[in-house]
């Protein structure tokens, strides 16, 4: 049994090392095939902003801790295999969670340059090209930093090139304005 935490640690502790270098567990897997195989590096929300229990990072982690919990427990301690399995057990699950834990707070610091137009409802924007009753015209509007130009209309008015309108509401794709006094 001590063979076998010993290589459980040591095998623990080299993917761990491997994955502080870029090698291991942080892959996409499409290559000729029909269809795309991902591997999203534990982060199983719509998001990315939680890492899942099951992600590589916190498996490697838990399989270091469990041989070496069960190396300390069975050498220095001098227990028997049952105890020192459970006592790898114990210290995988609290080093699994701990690890879990920093990656929850690292995939909450990630920012998303991704805009949608619904994020332009509100704000206000500037007419690009004139918008006419019944027809369509373009706005630009600031959103997330980035200069964005869109489709817009409004109700029964027209809204000169470079006036200033507010963004009430996206229809079909398209931003229905009115005009700012």
């Amino acid at each position: 049994m001590l063979t076998f935490f010993w290589i459980m640690a040591v095998v623990g502790i080299l993917l761990v090392l491997f994955s502080l270098f870029g090698l291991g567990g942080d892959h996409d897997f499409d290559h000729d095939f029909d269809h795309s195989f991902d591997s999203n590096s534990g982060a199983d929300s719509a998001d990315d902003s939680v890492p899942s229990l099951l992600s590589y990072r916190v498996i490697i982690s838990f399989m270091t801790a469990f041989g070496v919990g069960g190396v300390l427990a069975m050498k220095l301690g001098g227990w028997s295999p049952f105890w020192s399995a459970v006592t790898g057990v114990l210290a995988g699950v609290v080093v699994a969670i701990i690890v879990w834990g920093i990656l929850k707070v690292a995939f909450s610091q990630q920012a998303s340059s991704t805009i949608s137009i619904q994020d332009c409802v509100g704000l206000q924007a500037t007419v690009t090209i004139q918008i006419l009753p019944g027809q369509a015209g373009e706005v630009s509007v600031v959103l997330k930093g980035q200069s964005r130009c869109f489709m817009a209309t409004a109700d029964n008015i027209v809204c000169p090139e470079g006036a200033t309108v507010k963004i009430n509401e996206v229809i079909a794709g398209t931003l229905k304005v009115e005009l700012v006094s």
